[in-house]
């Protein structure tokens, strides 16, 4: 099989998971590539694309629901624990598509995937530690607040202490903010003096200093200046993440290499 490079596309409930997964999958397959689309969210009604590999062949919501008597989140629990039965029987399938790119769409509800012991050891055996990236999505209709923006970019922070794969934040829907609106949300992911003299002006005194705590944590980690603004309906804007991630993975061959040669 070939050396296929797996992108785990992530993000909290209606950032534009499913879509993007299908625009992205569109740009890659223009440049004369092979793409794996692979829907790991075992309660989706409908996907925007026809999956290549679906766990609902294996695992339906509904189906969990009514087999252990549970309500839609007990359930959506269950039905994610149970995907690593059947991750072989996937990973086989994905090997016989010979994909250059892997796009893995993950379960609405992130926590389940994010979270829990069982989103780590899928994307263990799915694409190893190698040739592996995430794309974390923070829908920028919700972003107008700083102090959401620190609360995102908390959480995107904690998903790559999760999975330590190299990680793209992604803007989502810029479409449906004004440019003024998007200049600002950039401005304030880009500069933590910025993001921290925002905050100052809009939370209790009491609850400042766990904020600018959040913000060093964040800032520490890397995760300011590194939000990239994508519509999925604007295809030059999924060009420009497609060229971050072909930057990441010829990244990681040209490590790979290095070491191989020592």
């Amino acid at each position: 099989m070939k050396n296929a490079r797996y992108v785990y596309i992530l993000g909290p409930a209606g950032s534009g998971k499913s879509t993007l997964t299908a625009s992205l999958a569109n740009i890659i397959e223009s440049h004369n590539l092979t793409v794996a689309r692979v829907n790991l969210d075992p309660g989706a009604e409908w996907t925007p694309y026809e999956p290549d590999v679906d766990v609902r062949n294996y695992i339906k919501l509904r189906d969990i629901m009514e087999k252990y008597k549970l309500g839609p989140n007990g359930g959506l629990i269950v039905s994610v624990d149970l995907i690593i039965n059947y991750i072989n029987d996937m990973v086989r399938s994905i090997e016989d598509i010979e994909p250059d790119y892997v796009l893995i769409d993950t379960p609405g509800q992130m926590e389940l995937f994010a979270f829990r012991e069982t989103g780590a050891n899928i994307a263990k055996i799915l694409g190893g530690n190698k040739n592996s990236a995430v794309l974390f999505l923070i829908d920028s209709f919700s972003m107008k607040r700083p102090s959401i923006i620190a609360s995102m970019l908390l959480l995107a922070a904690s998903t790559y202490v999760k999975f330590m794969f190299p990680q793209i934040n992604v803007l989502t829907k810029i479409d449906k903010i004004s440019e003024l609106d998007l200049k600002q949300i950039i401005e304030w992911s880009q500069d933590l003096n910025t993001l921290s003299d925002a905050l100052e002006s809009e939370i209790q005194e009491s609850k400042r200093e766990i904020s600018r705590d959040i913000l060093i944590i964040v800032s520490n980690l890397g995760f300011l200046g590194e939000l990239v603004p994508v519509s999925s309906f604007k295809s030059e804007t999924i060009m420009g993440l497609y060229a971050e991630l072909q930057r990441i993975f010829s990244s990681e061959d040209e490590t790979e290499l290095k070491y191989n040669d020592q």
